[in-house]
C-alpha cells in the first residue's frame, strides 16, 4: 500500500475525518516529516509555514485546523486508542506527528 493510501486510512481508524481542513494539513504534516526522516522538523519555524504556503493560508490557520482535526478526532475514537496504550490526555501536534510517524 503506498504512503498516502496508508496515512488516509490510519487517519480514519484513529477517528480523523476528511472534511476537516485540519486533516488535510496533518496529511500534508506526516508528508513533509517522512521526507526528511532524519531531521526534527520544528513546527512554527518550518512546518506550519511550509503547509500554509501549499494551501495560501496563515500558518496560524493550519496550527489551528490541526488542533480542531485532533479535538474532533479525540471524541471519535482517538481517545480510545491513547488511552489503551497508557496515555490519558490529548496529544499536542508535535505528539500526535510523532505518534503517526512512529507508527
Amino acid at each position: 500500500m503506498d504512503f498516502v493510501n496508508h496515512t488516509d486510512q490510519l487517519l480514519n481508524n484513529l477517528g480523523f475525518n476528511n472534511k476537516h481542513k485540519g486533516t488535510r494539513y496533518l496529511k500534508d504534516a506526516l508528508d513533509i516529516v517522512n521526507s526528511h526522516p532524519n531531521e526534527k522538523i520544528q513546527l512554527t519555524i518550518k512546518l506550519y509555514p511550509e503547509i500554509a504556503e501549499l494551501h495560501q493560508v496563515k500558518p496560524a490557520n493550519v496550527e489551528r485546523s490541526i488542533r480542531h482535526a485532533i479535538e474532533k478526532a479525540w471524541s471519535n475514537g482517538l481517545e480510545q486508542i491513547f488511552n489503551e496504550q497508557g496515555r490519558y490526555v490529548k496529544p499536542t501536534i508535535g505528539e500526535l506527528i510523532k505518534f503517526l510517524k512512529d507508527g
